[in-house]
């Protein structure tokens, strides 16, 4: 083509190689991939590089203290309890969802070809909340043997726990649990920006009440029949609907204490608990502090 021009007279400078080439969309590809190769070679583009920072974990532990521990003795009756958080919660998948589905549409702004700026659009947001909690943290495991010879009820019993800073929780029944279930999920997806006139259509909440009903919950309606063992669940409401609020919580905490008042131990002819007593649980709470190194990337 350069001859063809030359012969033509209309090409006497060494431009006409550069507008030969640029015609070319090939070669300008190449052209443009060959500078950004050489500003990478020489340093010229940023990059990302490795940076190894510390941070403070903190982890909590609940362990009862048996030194204040006020059993049930001679009485027909005995109560064991355990905490349950943290990676304990893994051995109880009824009490943690480890994935909800969401979806939900919310009004944002968006740029537009066809405007040149940016207009409201509906758009989706889908996605899974991760972990969720079916009954706020710490939730304790109980199990209750019954010796005597009556159903032993905890229908006008008291159950309670009091923190480190004298704050009373009543134990959670079943409309209570289901109360902090929509509060938590309205907390959960918040977080993840959805509107508060579509956060009870974002997730089918009556499949987790549904759920709820597989968790054998300790509250007013729970009986242990004649020389049986049963197993359940006493949760308090703290307030807690997010990971955040439970570490706050717990990292207050020095003590927890939890009583079980009025277990009926002997009942009259009718069925009415003739004779009652009480039970204390006291756990100490130790916080642990540690130092953890971890890598991220900067830009330089």
């Amino acid at each position: 083509m350069f001859y063809d021009k030359l012969m033509l007279g209309r090409c006497f400078t060494p431009f006409c190689f550069l507008e030969d080439f640029l015609k070319n969309k090939m070669n300008i590809k190449l052209l443009s991939i060959a500078i950004i190769g050489s500003m990478v070679i020489s340093g010229c583009l940023p990059t990302k590089v490795p940076v190894i920072k510390t941070r403070i974990v903190k982890t909590a532990e609940i362990k009862l203290n048996e030194v204040n521990f006020n059993p049930l003795r001679n009485e027909g009756i005995k109560i064991t309890m355990k905490p349950i958080f943290g990676k304990a919660t893994s051995q109880f998948p009824q009490l943690i969802k480890t994935s909800i589905p969401f979806n939900f549409i919310k009004k944002e702004k968006r740029w537009s070809h066809k405007y040149k700026q940016n207009v409201w659009k509906n758009i989706k947001h889908n996605g899974n909340l991760v972990n969720f909690p079916m009954l706020p943290l710490p939730i304790f495991e109980v199990s209750i043997t019954n010796s005597t010879k009556h159903v032993m009820k905890l229908s006008n019993a008291i159950m309670a726990l009091e923190d480190s800073a004298g704050n009373i929780f009543d134990a959670l029944n079943k409309k209570g649990a289901r109360q902090y279930v929509k509060q938590a999920l309205r907390s959960a997806l918040i977080a993840k920006n959805a509107p508060n006139d579509k956060i009870n259509s974002a997730v089918n909440i009556a499949d987790l009440h549904s759920d709820l009903l597989l968790i054998h919950l300790i509250d007013h309606d729970f009986k242990v029949l004649p020389g049986r063992t049963k197993k359940g669940f006493l949760a308090f409401n703290y307030g807690n609907f997010t990971n955040k609020d439970f570490k706050k919580f717990i990292y207050e905490q020095v003590h927890l204490n939890i009583q079980l008042l009025e277990i009926p131990v002997n009942v009259d002819k009718a069925g009415k608990a003739a004779e009652t007593t009480n039970f204390s649980f006291n756990f100490d709470v130790k916080i642990n502090s540690k130092e953890e190194k971890y890598t991220t990337y900067v830009w330089k």
